[in-house]
């Protein structure tokens, strides 16, 4: 697979390198990489990966979403940096949920959505205030249940993924 094709730090147009031009144009150029919304150096930029990536989140949208992962010679992926707890960060992954479909729904090669990215992050953080809005998207209509009125959403992935992330915020809160 050509390097474009992954969503690597290495082609993301938040390395500070690239003067937000996404792409393997400058691989093998000495350079930083420093990814510009995380304040943080990337290693090994053909090996890490954040779902705010070109592919991922076409919009470019410049406040970190989850965590920053990296894979292994045989493409293990795992957690590398957590994203930082911080109020900001909390805000902003509720007012994703909040105006769901105002970020691109685009698939994240991890086997997540971008919300399902989102929601993980809730979850980690046990934020009892996404509650209200899981249940919304929880609640939305499937394309099993009526293709007519389905919301524009990714496939039912995302509904499923609320209902089971609501079902995890609501055990931790007993």
């Amino acid at each position: 697979m050509a390097n474009e094709e992954k969503y690597f730090c290495g082609t993301c147009w938040f390395n500070l390198g690239y003067k937000d031009v996404p792409g393997d144009y400058h691989a093998g150029e000495p350079m930083s990489y420093l990814c510009v919304i995380r304040k943080v150096e990337i290693s090994d930029p053909f090996r890490a990966y954040c779902a705010n990536h070109t592919h991922g989140v076409p919009l470019k949208v410049a406040m970190p979403i989850g965590p920053i992962y990296q894979d292994d010679a045989l493409e293990n992926r795992k957690v590398w940096i957590p994203l930082e707890d911080t109020p900001e960060n909390r805000l902003f992954h509720l007012e994703c949920l909040r105006n769901l479909g105002k970020i691109a729904m685009a698939e994240y090669p991890l086997g997540k959505t971008i919300f399902g990215i989102i929601m993980g992050q809730v979850i980690e953080w046990r934020e009892s205030r996404a509650i209200p809005f899981l249940r919304r998207i929880a609640g939305l209509p499937t394309q099993r249940d009526n293709l007519d009125k389905r919301p524009a959403l990714h496939e039912d992935v995302t509904i499923e993924a609320a209902t089971r992330a609501l079902e995890k915020l609501e055990n931790m809160k007993t």
